[in-house]
């Protein structure tokens, strides 16, 4: 009897110690609960906060960037070497080293690398010189001083200009222009008025200016041209259709096409092969595979696409 007892009472000892474990792991199981109810609302919290802290760096940052003087470090050392080994005649660049002809291209070029780079006096005084000393046909711009032939370039490159500053009437008369007065061979667009050739440059230029005014489907149309019909020589882009040589200019502008596009792997393969491929002399690069002058268009070129890459913008400057 004493024994039963005994038992019962040991039973009844563990029962109890057993209610006392299970209301206590009960008790755990909610404050586990509670905490992590917390931790979910602090992680909550934290995200909001988070995203609003991003916000207001990357906005913090865009005003420095904006305001730091050295931004554009890369692309400024070229223009620097622009000003000073070739210069210029008035308001409109020369040509080249020891080439003072005054060209639409060179000159429209870094009217768009001064635009984009926040010098908009800089730029409307090269294109009040375009106006007044190179002139019109129409609504095609001429080659340059003293040279009256009607380029796709030269003429693109005027409507990039105009519709990245916010001359969109002025961009489309031009386009047009190229249209119906020297047109296409398929996606890809012709040289010049009675000049049929197809050349890597101009069409570049034509899906710039569709790139930077939201005509996706064009630019990529034409790009797909120039990579099945024209092609590249390795990691270099071939001057035209029949013509393999090798230009910095062509290349510089593919590459800036890419930047513009962000397929920056495309834009540093092309600008690594300019390197090693053609080569510069100080800041200035080469004129192209075996020819070493040294001509404003390249450079401006290659000055703006380092610019789109240090955050300028060509669209709504």
């Amino acid at each position: 009897m004493e024994k039963s007892l005994k038992g019962i009472s040991e039973y009844g000892g563990v029962k109890a110690a057993q209610d006392e474990l299970k209301e206590i792991l009960e008790r755990a199981a909610d404050l586990r609960a509670y905490i992590s109810g917390h931790e979910a609302g602090a992680e909550m919290l934290r995200r909001e906060n988070q995203e609003e802290f991003d916000k207001v760096q990357n906005a913090a940052d865009e005003v420095l960037a904006e305001n730091n003087p050295h931004r554009f470090r890369k692309s400024e050392y070229i223009i620097d070497s622009i000003e000073t080994r070739i210069g210029r005649n008035g308001e409109l660049y020369k040509c080249g080293v020891g080439n003072a002809e005054l060209w639409t291209y060179a000159n429209a070029l870094l009217a768009l690398y001064f635009a984009a780079t926040g010098k908009k006096d800089n730029a409307e005084r090269i294109i009040e010189g375009i106006e007044s000393r190179i002139g019109r046909d129409g609504e095609l711009y001429k080659v340059g001083v003293g040279n009256a032939e009607l380029w796709t370039d030269d003429t693109a490159l005027m409507a990039l200009y105009f519709a990245a500053t916010g001359k969109k009437d002025n961009a489309e008369r031009i386009i047009a222009g190229i249209e119906s007065r020297i047109g296409r061979d398929g996606e890809l667009y012709k040289t010049s008025v009675g000049n049929a050739k197809i050349c890597t440059v101009p069409n570049a230029i034509m899906a710039l200016y569709f790139a930077a005014t939201g005509k996706k489907d064009n630019a990529e149309r034409i790009i797909a041209g120039i990579e099945s019909r024209i092609g590249r020589d390795g990691e270099l882009y071939k001057a035209g259709r029949d013509d393999a040589r090798l230009w910095t200019y062509t290349n510089a502008v593919m590459a800036l096409y890419f930047a513009v596009t962000e397929k920056r792997d495309n834009a540093d393969r092309i600008i690594e092969g300019i390197e090693s491929r053609i080569g510069r002399d100080g800041e200035l690069y080469k004129a192209g595979v075996g020819n070493a002058g040294l001509w404003t268009y390249s450079n401006a070129l290659i000055a703006l696409h380092f610019a789109v890459r240090e955050g300028a913008r060509l669209e709504a400057i």
